[in-house]
């Protein structure tokens, strides 16, 4: 928190005036920059005041009626959203407005007001009143008229609703709406639909899904995938692209620190990252199976969507994600350590995450960096580290089977994954759509015990003086932050000061607390030899206090290699004799599975009858309470007559005799 305040907070006051005074509200060369800007931004505000202040110059251009109109209740919608109910914004406006063509004498003018008039009715679903505006209209080759018509007929006549959109298309008129109109009519029908997406003509209006549905239905699979990857290239953008590659490049760098051990190497890393990004393509295969070939799909019915989430989206995905991982753990003789297992599977779900990034942060999307960083990104790595981790578990422990935990793992990952995003797609659970922040904060904490653990149970443990929970805390807090100032700089270039300016407040509102607390739980590991620890799910202590108030963790740096004294905690004690003793402390063991003894090697030995104890056990007399945290310390002290047992996975107290109680300060 003190980094935050002291560094990041500045740097970002810094740049929100660098982005307000230097590059301000975009500038446009011409009107249709400025329009393509308002579209690309969804700002249906400015979009309402940019066609009607060009009708004030061009009166009768029915584009621009046509995207005014639209351009507002796009707005209306959009406030209704906002507000959770069924608001309107000054539709009398829109009827006064074009009513007041009526008025005029020329015959152009009155067709403007019926079609104005006309789409305000259909906009608010009366239809019959709708037709009566659209049927005055004096022109009939009027743009956007039979494409109205179509529209207004698609309700209860298919066949003149598509004769409509025909006509529209044969004038030359709105060719996109005419031609969605046409797809929207013939979902049930593959033919057409076929036909539709094989048009140079009609093929550019037709949604992915819509010829991933056909092409799939027909078998060409060649034009199946072809459409998934032009969907691809067409969300590709530079500020997109270098948003994905931020995340991935601050993650990816994480993952390689946490093996502090070892160091991995960069080639195997990339080979798995390389690896796993066409199966983020493949995915939508395996769903598009479960949707066409047996109908199983989401419907609205809250059991219904619980279990296609957990089938249909949660299983396929975490099962294709996986895929990459297990290749290389299988041929890529990269895959030792206990942490192992989480880089390169986390690795392998980085790489998924990349491509689906890029789809995410087309133009419209690029408010959504941030968010992805700390929480999709977070909820992918945890999904393949929690099967990863099952693996560990069966591969470490012995009463476990590697294959059936992998089982295990990958199903609930599985409901996991579905239930996290039924609460977002599922329209009477998304009510409740805070339980995916929750689900968040305890998938960090799961994440943070099991990599906590497999650092614990690396062979190569006496290397763990390299681990800096202070250097791993700074690197993810400037990264992350850097996230969140990199969205802050590409969207102020591409929409203005102003917009991001909105983001900036919403994401601290939002992202602060995540990124304060992702970044202190997944940097501040208890590191002891061969200890599984209980998988944490919950710390009220890291999420509502500070750690110098509350001390959750501690360098271990500053106690191993401190020189101490050893002196008498009572009169009676049998240690009165041979103590005070200085000794220093060599390392931190395990014992009858409680952390926190610490071996101690003595610079004279302690006597007890005819034994003499050259090293020694030591912990604190209280519970919970760290070693060297007070002035002078009761600590339990118990006598090492062989070094050789410290080196057993399971070593028990009666292993080590229970000498008395003393008290232990630094010298």
């Amino acid at each position: 928190m003190r980094n935050f305040i002291l560094y990041i907070i500045p740097v970002a006051l810094l740049l929100v005036i660098f982005v307000n005074f230097f590059i301000g509200e975009p500038k446009f060369n011409s009107l249709e920059e400025e329009e393509i800007h308002y579209l690309q931004s969804e700002d249906y505000e400015k979009q309402e005041h940019f066609y009607g202040g060009l009708l004030q110059k061009d009166t009768f251009n029915i584009y621009y009626h046509f995207n005014l109109v639209t351009a507002h209740f796009n707005r209306d919608n959009e406030v209704s959203q906002e507000l959770g109910k069924n608001i309107s914004i000054a539709d009398d406006s829109v009827q006064i407005y074009y009513r007041s063509f009526l008025l005029r004498s020329s015959i152009i003018a009155q067709d403007m007001g019926h079609f104005g008039l006309g789409m305000y009715y259909y906009k608010t679903d009366q239809f019959d009143s709708a037709y009566a505006n659209f049927k005055q209209i004096v022109n009939p080759e009027l743009p956007y008229l039979n494409y109205m018509f179509g529209c207004v007929f698609m309700q209860n006549d298919s066949l003149l609703a598509s004769q409509y959109f025909e006509d529209e298309i044969a004038n030359d008129g709105y060719l996109e709406g005419a031609y969605k109109g046409l797809i929207e009519l013939n979902l049930d029908n593959i033919d057409e639909l076929y036909r539709l997406a094989t048009n140079e003509h009609s093929s550019p209006y037709m949604s992915v899904y819509v010829k991933r549905k056909v092409f799939f239905n027909k078998g060409d699979l060649r034009a199946y995938f072809k459409s998934i990857f032009e969907r691809f290239l067409k969300a590709f953008n530079v500020y997109g692209f270098g948003g994905a590659l931020l995340i991935l490049l601050v993650w990816l760098n994480y993952l390689v620190k946490l093996d502090f051990y070892q160091k991995e190497r960069w080639r195997p890393i990339i080979i798995t990252l390389f690896l796993a990004m066409p199966f983020a393509f493949l995915t939508s295969y395996f769903s598009d199976y479960l949707k066409f070939s047996w109908h199983f799909t989401l419907n609205g019915e809250l059991l219904h969507d619980l279990f296609y989430c957990v089938v249909g989206i949660g299983l396929v995905e975490e099962m294709i994600k996986i895929i990459p991982f297990l290749l290389v753990l299988k041929w890529g003789k990269v895959i030792k350590e206990p942490i192992d297992y989480i880089i390169y599977s986390s690795v392998s779900a980085l790489g998924f995450a990349f491509i689906e990034n890029i789809f995410y942060f087309d133009l419209g999307g690029l408010q959504r960096i941030q968010g992805r960083a700390i929480s999709a990104v977070i909820i992918h790595l945890f999904n393949s580290s929690l099967i990863a981790y099952a693996m560990v578990l069966g591969k470490y422990i012995p009463k476990y089977q590697q294959w059936k935990t992998f089982i295990i793992g990958l199903a609930v990952v599985a409901v996991w994954h579905g239930f996290y995003d039924f609460w977002l797609i599922n329209q009477t659970a998304s009510k409740f759509s805070m339980i995916t922040f929750f689900q968040l904060l305890i998938g960090m904490f799961v994440w943070s015990s099991m990599i906590n653990n497999c650092m614990n149970n690396s062979s190569n443990f006496e290397r763990s003086e390299h681990y800096d929970p202070r250097t791993l805390n700074d690197y993810l807090l400037y990264g992350l932050s850097f996230v969140f100032m990199f969205e802050y700089i590409v969207v102020s270039l591409q929409y203005g000061a102003s917009s991001a300016n909105k983001i900036l407040i919403s994401d601290a509102l939002q992202g602060s607390f995540l990124l304060v607390f992702l970044t202190f739980s997944l940097s501040k590991f208890d590191i002891i030899r061969h200890y599984w620890a209980p998988i944490s799910f919950w710390d009220w202590h890291t999420l509502i206090n500070s750690h110098r108030i509350h001390p959750q963790y501690f360098n271990l740096k500053e106690i191993i290699g401190q020189n101490i004294e050893i002196s008498v905690f009572r009169e009676e004690s049998l240690l009165k004799e041979t103590l005070p003793v200085n000794g220093v402390i060599q390392s931190r063991e395990l014992i009858s599975w409680e952390k926190d003894w610490y071996f101690v090697k003595l610079n004279k030995p302690i006597l007890i009858g005819e034994t003499q104890y050259h090293q020694i056990l030591i912990k604190a007399k209280e519970i919970n309470e760290i070693i060297l945290s007070k002035p002078r310390q009761i600590v339990n002290v118990r006598g090492v007559s062989n070094e050789l047992l410290l080196f057993e996975k399971k070593k028990t107290k009666t292993d080590f005799p229970f000498l008395d109680y003393a008290v232990i300060f630094k010298c």
